[in-house]
């Protein structure tokens, strides 16, 4: 569409309207992303709180049960208990906090700043092993000091994580007081539970009770039924009559949180009974201590419980709320949408009703100008626009009387001569504001490269408010100077001279530049003169950065979607990325450049399978540096960290991965075939071989699943290369051993990326071959190895050239190479260096694949064929021994 279009303009009017629409949606969708990151922090905090509280409550219970067993009371088996309880309550904060420790600021920097700098999860750690290693000689003063200086720093990482997370700031009156109960009534209750339970242990030792002693009994009755158990129920009952006010009433919240308060507030009762029976008891050898101590386990097992169904609760309506946002935000962006379509639509119909007069008009004057003086609009009295084609109308009623009076009207023909020149000039002045408001860039190159007189407004937007007539063109569009200057300027010369056809010259131009932050899109044309020279070239300048931006995140969204395919080949290639690359910073430190740049080629290739394409860019320039350094190395990793950190939401991968690779096998078929063996065979050691080798397979992988994307990626890079190539994989559902077979599918990239870049030929040199070419990967297997066979049928590989390329870098000496057969000349194409291909690409050309491939193959003890016929293709085998299946162990709980 011309800019000059009146359809432009109305559509720039609406677009116009929509933007107050975007603004608002955006500051809307930007409010309820701050609830709901609100919410998410909350959550956050609950991760970190469970795990805290199960430390509480198994450090609460060994100082307890310290105490006892230094007061001669056994119960090794409850400290064992407690202690195995609390390290896997510290491993599952380990857990939690490497997930979110960071954003909640236990970090050094964050600890630092509220003077908690030694309230790590590591300190915790260290604390709960001096705590188990304590024994009966340890005397209750120092096991006390030990245990109350624990339980303040698990105190202070509760209130640090409660403080960081929000969940003290929660805005709704349900959750505020559930968060009441979770983060402060219980713990205190639960403190002094603990204090009761020490109390109950002290008196048990003496035979009767002091009077302060029988007042400190009723002093923790009281403060445990006021101050504890009424506080809780109470917020635990305000909690569950608020849920109805805020996002409806939660099911799980009603039905669980009574329970639990009602659980709770049945075993505490009775401890507040015990205490009141101990401090009426005349003598403590008439009181129950072991009956109290059941209560007590009780009443503290039944807190804990009530805390974890707090939290499980809580992040239940934290959900909700968060389901309320994120439903909110989808009504308005669909309501806005729908209003939006709507409006296009009014405006459409509103545009097409004006366009369509307009172009009636046109045609008219269009039958005019061509000597139809009979044609008219046809319009009828209505808006300005049939207002203007009735004046039209009858203007040319009135020229066509004119004309039949103009042998007598000289005078009157002079006059209407000057009212069309007034007219003429009006378009002119229309025509230039017209060109001076539109946001394409219109300019004119003369035959010696620099801007005419005449360009539209829009360039000194889009190129440089200091461009001027007489400036050289690649100045003003800023490639001088630039790689592709001479390119342009010889392009643009041979489009004057008019020899060869455009789409040699102008169509061969780059069609994007970058010029700071903007990627302008060039469209040259020619401006041809009366004798049909090429007088000027036109060149059309728009701003296609946005368009650039859309069309990488459709790339990157096609890339993810190819991964998301190809997920186990995925992980698989990440695991032999990150070995390379280790390989790699060992060679840099060894100085061994020449290995270093073999790993980094087949990094390359691999991420190009895979269409990761910055990814292979950057190897590429790191490839080409003079000196591959270690930084190089960590700038690649950094880079594929970055990949999957960014999209770790659709992929679910980490860098350092997340575990070994599992095996799942049912216990029916497991034992089905264990009994047979054992009911025919009996338990001999033949029988267990045959069933050990059995389940060792259990581990093989297809060769499809290994190879992954390298077809797709082999038929894009053929088509990028603008050829036609077909890659088969034949029976890719053969089964092999991962580990082995690995870096050998890995490497395969080199061998199809050689195939199709300069094994295969443009379709118009293939002579009488299909101009559809063909790169095969055929799989077999005997019982000695694998066998891999890759074949094309291009141009062949000529020995002469391989061997000539070989002396030239010094590989070989000619008079060695004098003496060598076709067969042994064609290996010479696995030394590093050696390549076919005619200049170094981003593709190929380094002569490090080849060199790679049989490496790979070296390490696994394999052997590698290459044949070759000049004209006809190429073909390499590989072959890989098969390993000795180790005996394995039957286990019934193999899964």
């Amino acid at each position: 569409m011309k800019l000059n279009r009146i359809s432009l303009k109305l559509s720039l009017v609406c677009l116009s309207f929509t933007l107050p629409i975007a603004v608002m949606l955006v500051l809307m969708v930007k409010a309820k992303q701050k609830d709901i990151d609100f919410g998410d922090w909350e959550k956050k905090g609950n991760l970190v709180q469970r795990p805290l509280e199960g430390i509480l409550k198994q450090v609460s219970l060994h100082r307890w049960f310290s105490s006892e067993r230094i007061s001669g009371k056994a119960n090794a088996t409850e400290i064992a208990k407690t202690e195995s309880e609390g390290t896997d309550s510290i491993e599952k904060l380990k857990a939690a906090m490497a997930a979110v420790g960071e954003d909640l600021q236990f970090t050094p920097e964050g600890l630092g700043k509220r003077n908690r700098s030694d309230f790590t999860v590591e300190n915790l750690a260290k604390r709960w092993d001096v705590l188990k290693a304590l024994d009966a000689k340890t005397s209750i003063e120092d096991s006390e000091q030990l245990h109350k200086e624990m339980i303040a720093q698990i105190k202070a990482m509760i209130t640090h994580a409660g403080d960081t997370s929000n969940l003290i700031l929660d805005p709704d009156l349900d959750s505020y007081y559930l968060m009441d109960v979770s983060l402060l009534a219980l713990p205190q209750m639960q403190d002094r539970l603990q204090e009761i339970a020490l109390f109950f242990e002290q008196m048990s030792l003496i035979p009767k009770l002091s009077e302060d002693q029988k007042i400190q009994a009723m002093v923790y009755a009281s403060f445990l039924k006021e101050s504890d158990n009424d506080r809780i129920n109470g917020s635990s009952q305000t909690s569950l009559s608020e849920d109805q006010n805020f996002y409806g009433v939660s099911p799980s919240l009603q039905t669980n949180l009574a329970s639990a308060m009602v659980r709770s507030d049945a075993t505490v009762k009775p401890v507040i009974a015990e205490l009141k029976n101990l401090a009426h008891s005349a003598t403590t050898a008439q009181y129950d201590f072991a009956s109290a101590r059941k209560v007590l386990l009780s009443a503290i097992d039944s807190s804990y419980s009530f805390h974890a169904i707090a939290f499980d609760e809580l992040d239940a309506l934290i959900d909700t709320r968060l389901g309320f946002f994120h439903a909110d935000v989808k009504r308005a962006i669909l309501w806005t949408c729908l209003s939006l379509a709507i409006s296009i639509v009014l405006a459409s119909f509103i545009a097409f009703n004006l366009i369509r007069r307009i172009r009636l008009f046109q045609r008219t004057t269009t039958s005019i100008a061509g000597g139809d003086l009979k044609a008219r609009t046809g319009f009828t009295s209505g808006d300005e626009i049939n207002e203007l084609g009735q004046s039209f109308d009858a203007m040319n009623d009135q020229i066509e009387k004119l004309n039949l009076e103009i042998a007598s009207k000289n005078d009157e023909l002079k006059g209407i001569n000057t009212n069309l020149e007034s007219i003429v000039a009006e378009r002119t002045a229309t025509i230039k504001l017209i060109l001076n408001n539109v946001k394409f860039g219109f300019l004119l190159v003369k035959p010696d490269l620099t801007i005419g007189d005449g360009y539209s407004r829009a360039c000194s937007d889009l190129l440089s408010e200091n461009l001027e007539p007489g400036m050289p063109f690649l100045k003003a569009v800023g490639l001088e100077g630039s790689r592709n200057a001479p390119m342009y300027n010889e392009f643009l010369n041979q489009a004057f001279e008019d020899f060869l056809p455009e789409a040699m010259t102008l169509q061969q131009l780059p069609s994007r530049v970058q010029i700071g932050e903007k990627i302008l899109s060039l469209v040259a044309s020619p401006v041809r003169g009366p004798d049909k020279s090429v007088q000027d070239i036109l060149f059309t300048i728009v701003d296609s950065t946005n368009l650039e931006r859309a069309e990488k995140e459709s790339h990157k969204h096609k890339t993810l979607v190819r991964l998301l395919k190809e997920i186990e080949s995925f992980e698989d290639f990440l695991d032999d990325t990150r070995k390379r690359l280790a390989s790699t910073r060992d060679f840099v430190k060894l100085g061994d450049q020449g290995k270093a740049r073999a790993e980094l080629h087949t990094i390359k290739g691999n991420s190009s399978a895979y269409d990761l394409v910055d990814i292979a860019k950057l190897v590429h320039h790191i490839e080409d540096a003079v000196t591959i350094e270690v930084a190089d190395i960590d700038r690649i990793e950094a880079t594929f960290i970055g990949f999957l950190d960014d999209n770790v939401d659709i992929l679910s991968l980490s860098w350092n991965g997340d575990g070994e690779a599992s095996y799942e096998v049912s216990h029916g078929e497991v034992h089905s075939l264990v009994g047979r063996v054992q009911d025919s065979l009996g338990s001999d050691h033949l029988a267990m071989r045959e069933l050990s080798t059995w389940l060792s397979t259990l581990r093989y992988k297809t060769l499809r699943s290994l190879v992954g994307a390298l077809p797709d990626y082999g038929e894009r890079l053929a088509s990028r290369l603008g050829k036609s190539v077909k890659i088969r994989l034949i029976n890719g559902d053969m089964r092999v051993n991962p580990e082995i077979m690995r870096p050998i599918t890995q490497s395969l990239v080199h061998l199809v990326r050689n195939s199709i870049d300069h094994g295969i030929e443009p379709m118009h040199m293939r002579g009488d071959k299909n101009e559809e070419g063909f790169v095969t990967i055929e799989c077999k297997e005997d019982e000695k190895y694998w066998i891999i066979a890759i074949t094309d049928d291009g141009r062949g590989i000529d020995t002469k050239d391989i061997a000539e390329h070989a002396i030239s870098k010094g590989l070989i000496t000619r008079e060695a190479a004098f003496g060598l057969s076709d067969e042994e000349k064609l290996k010479l194409i696995f030394l590093s260096g050696v390549s076919t291909a005619e200049t170094v690409s981003e593709i190929s050309g380094r002569g490090v694949g080849m060199n790679a491939m049989e490496s790979s193959v070296k390490e696994a003890g394999g052997l590698i064929q290459i044949n070759s016929t000049v004209g006809q293709g190429t073909s390499i085998l590989i072959k890989i021994p098969r390993e000795n299946i180790d005996v394995v162990t039957i286990n019934s709980k193999v899964a």
